[in-house]
C-alpha cells in the first residue's frame, strides 16, 4: 500500500509540473503575437527612393555639418621657437640603426623602446630628456633627424639635451590633434626639397608670428637667400 501511495503521489506532482509548464509556454506564445500584432499596425518606413519620391537635399548649417572640411585652429610660432630648432653637425644615416641586414625594421616587444614620434617599439638607440626624463623624450635615430634635424649621436653626448615636447615643438600627430592642428603626412621630402633641414624646420620657418621671429630666423641663419623675406 505504501509504494502505491508513493507511485500516486509522483503521478500528481509530474502532471502539476507538465501543467505549469503548458501555462508558461502559452503565456510565451500570448506574448509573442501581441508583439507581431503591434508591429503589423505599425506605419512601415519605407525609404523615399522605394516610394518612387526625390530625395531630401540637406542645405544650410545641416548640409555643411556633412559636407564641411575639418576646422583646424591657426598654427603660428615665436622668436622661441625659432631658437629652439635644433643643428646637426654631421647627417645621421638613415634607415640603418634598429634594422636587419634586410632592410626591415627590428620589433621587439620585449627589449624594444617606443619611439615617441613614430610610435614603434624597436630595437636600436634612443635619446634621453634632461628635462622631462619621461617616454615623452624618448625619440628614435630616424625621427629626431627626419622631424627635428638632430643627430642621436650628438645628442647622446649632450647631458643636458632637452627633447622637442619639451621645447614646444613636437609635431607627432598626438600633440597637433591636442592642439587642433592639421596633421603633416611624412613632409619630409618637401621640407628638404624646399631647404630646409627637417619638418620642424619647415613648420616653425614658414609660419612666423611676427617681424621679431623672421629677424631671429635671419640672425640665427636658418634662411637661404630664396627663403629669406
Amino acid at each position: 500500500m505504501d509504494t502505491l501511495g508513493l507511485a500516486t503521489t509522483v503521478k500528481q506532482t509530474q502532471s502539476l509540473i507538465m501543467a505549469d509548464r503548458k501555462k508558461k509556454i502559452k503565456a510565451i506564445g500570448e506574448r509573442k503575437r501581441a508583439i507581431v500584432k503591434v508591429a503589423a499596425s505599425a506605419p512601415r518606413r519605407r525609404s523615399r527612393r522605394v516610394a518612387g519620391e526625390e530625395a531630401e537635399t540637406t542645405t544650410g548649417e545641416q548640409g555643411d555639418r556633412y559636407m564641411s572640411e575639418p576646422q583646424y585652429t591657426e598654427e603660428t610660432y615665436s622668436s622661441d621657437h625659432v631658437r629652439s630648432l635644433g643643428r646637426s653637425q654631421e647627417p645621421w644615416e638613415l634607415f640603418v640603426d634598429g634594422y636587419d641586414a634586410k632592410g626591415n625594421r627590428i620589433y621587439d616587444k620585449a627589449t624594444g623602446l617606443t619611439c615617441h614620434q613614430c610610435r614603434q617599439k624597436t630595437l636600436g638607440k634612443r635619446t634621453s630628456c634632461s628635462q622631462c626624463e619621461s617616454l615623452q623624450g624618448v625619440f628614435c635615430g630616424d625621427c629626431l633627424y627626419m622631424r627635428y634635424g638632430e643627430n642621436l649621436d650628438e645628442v647622446a653626448c649632450n647631458p643636458s639635451w632637452v627633447c622637442p615636447p619639451c621645447r614646444d615643438l613636437c609635431n607627432c600627430s598626438f600633440h597637433r590633434s591636442k592642439r587642433g592642428w592639421c596633421p603633416t603626412g611624412t613632409l619630409y621630402r618637401k621640407s628638404i626639397a624646399e631647404g630646409y633641414a627637417s619638418v620642424a624646420h619647415y613648420l616653425v620657418l614658414t609660419q612666423l608670428d611676427g617681424a621679431e621671429a623672421v629677424e631671429t630666423a635671419k640672425k640665427l641663419g636658418w634662411w637661404t637667400q630664396d627663403q629669406a623675406h
